[in-house]
């Protein structure tokens, strides 16, 4: 009798346990919360996983000030995209230009095209972004990929703010806490994002795709000062994990509240597979902890 009890209240345990993911997910050669292909298992499918060393957790009083780095140069960036496709593959939001312009980046002679730009992003109670600093994780993260022509990456991370997101921050120099909001607190909104935003219920589920229908400026996207970063080399933050050098921008963007809901509203799995756990919800990994050099631009 007692064993049979135990018996019953760990099956009870392990439903409620499996009740947690969304079980449409584990169907995908990958997924954020699925129960049989989560971010444990990543390594068995994807080898290079294993060493998986993106995204990290960043402090500023441990990275190098390096003066001899040079600025990031973005080519093209101001050419507006007129032709796109953006595509929801059931983790994330891809947006893939198709206008044959070559926009890309450029640094200390090497030059990378743009591939594609992701979103990451957390729910209602908690922020999305990949990479942190100085413990702050950011609301959302979005993610320019970029390929030279030895198929090497080099990605440029975009921390997004919130109007109406306030953090505490610890001020080193002085070792006071004081209230920090974004330099767009006031704003509502970013119509820098309205193309995006235009389009992005045409594919609030697995597989849905869709054409830009508004031309996208990707300088317009950037905060003001995006040649200052930290960089640091590490790995795609998804499989196959292959190494990438990271330039995370020091300065961030801002999107108002009721902008950063409609990428809440995404699913993971088809229209007919939605169900509340199945929403694209905290769509990152896990920081790790950080064992390379990261370098700061001036």
């Amino acid at each position: 009798m007692g064993i049979s009890l135990v018996l019953v209240v760990l099956l009870a345990i392990s439903d409620l346990s499996l009740a947690q993911y969304c079980e449409k997910a584990h169907e995908q050669d990958w997924s954020y919360h699925g129960y049989l292909n989560a971010q444990d298992d990543w390594k068995e499918f994807f080898p290079l996983c294993e060493e998986q060393s993106s995204p990290i957790r960043m402090f500023t009083d441990e990275m190098k000030n390096d003066r001899n780095l040079t600025k990031l140069i973005f080519i093209q960036y101001d050419v507006p995209i007129i032709r796109a496709e953006m595509v929801n593959d059931g983790r994330t939001v891809i947006l893939r230009p198709q206008d044959k312009v070559k926009r890309g980046i450029l640094h200390e002679g090497h030059e990378y095209t743009l591939q594609y730009m992701q979103f990451h992003f957390g729910c209602t109670e908690r922020p999305g972004a990949e990479h942190t600093i100085n413990h702050i994780r950011y609301p959302m993260e979005i993610q320019f990929v970029h390929k030279n022509k030895e198929n090497r990456y080099a990605n440029v991370a975009l921390f997004v703010d919130v109007s109406d997101h306030l953090q505490i921050v610890k001020h080193h120099s002085v070792g006071f806490y004081f209230l920090m909001t974004s330099v767009y607190a006031q704003m509502e909104v970013n119509h820098a994002f309205d193309p995006i935003l235009e389009v992005l219920p045409e594919v609030t589920f697995k597989d849905d795709s869709t054409k830009l229908r508004s031309p996208l400026i990707l300088e317009a996207l950037l905060p003001e000062s995006p040649a200052s970063f930290y960089r640091y080399t590490g790995t795609l933050t998804t499989p196959p994990c292959d190494e990438a050098v990271w330039y995370v921008l020091r300065t961030t963007t801002c999107l108002g509240r009721q902008q950063l809901d409609h990428f809440l509203g995404l699913y993971s799995v088809k229209r007919e597979d939605a169900s509340p756990e199945c929403l694209m919800k905290e769509n990152y990994s896990p920081a790790v902890k950080n064992d390379r050099e990261v370098c700061a631009s001036q």
